[in-house]
């Protein structure tokens, strides 16, 4: 019996801290909208990756800053290439082009670029107009919510402001 009551005091005692933190982290994250402008009343941007801002608001919805998307431009791991942009045709109407596949290597690069990001700036949250699956399964794993919502920044973080507990 008393191994059990020790047991359960060794877990809560390591388990209530993290869960705390957490929950914390929820209510005090910084929130990040992707941006092709740096003023809070630009509209959000349709994808993560090809976003060349990130405006950075406090969890009360107050604007911090305009900072630069540190993977913008940086190939198709980061978001950089789409079937739109590879694809064309020539002048008989046959359609060209190749849809680039990012190495594992890169791939991991522009994660840890990410990871690198948004930890440094406590970001919690992150807008776009979409994301992938890979994304938001990405972002989940490093304590980040992806919120798809269109309109502007502005619009945004009042929403995560009064929907998010």
């Amino acid at each position: 019996m008393k191994k059990v009551q020790l047991v359960v005091i060794i877990c809560v005692s390591i388990f209530a801290p993290l869960l705390l933190f957490a929950e914390g982290n929820r209510q005090t994250g910084t929130i990040a909208v992707t941006s092709n402008g740096k003023a809070p009343t630009a509209p959000v941007a349709d994808r993560m990756g090809r976003s060349p801002f990130y405006l950075l608001f406090d969890r009360e919805g107050n604007f911090m800053k305009a900072v630069g998307n540190p993977n913008f431009g940086k190939g198709p791991a980061a978001g950089g290439a789409s079937a739109i942009d590879a694809i064309g045709f020539d002048e008989k109407g046959v359609m060209t082009g190749s849809i680039p596949t990012p190495s594992r290597e890169e791939r991991d690069r522009t994660w840890t670029g990410f990871s690198d990001f948004f930890s440094s700036n406590g970001i919690r949250f992150v807008v776009a107009g979409e994301f992938g699956d890979e994304i938001v399964r990405g972002m989940k794993m490093r304590g980040v919510e992806c919120i798809a919502f269109q309109g502007s920044a502005q619009e945004a973080v009042g929403y995560i402001v009064k929907e998010s507990p």
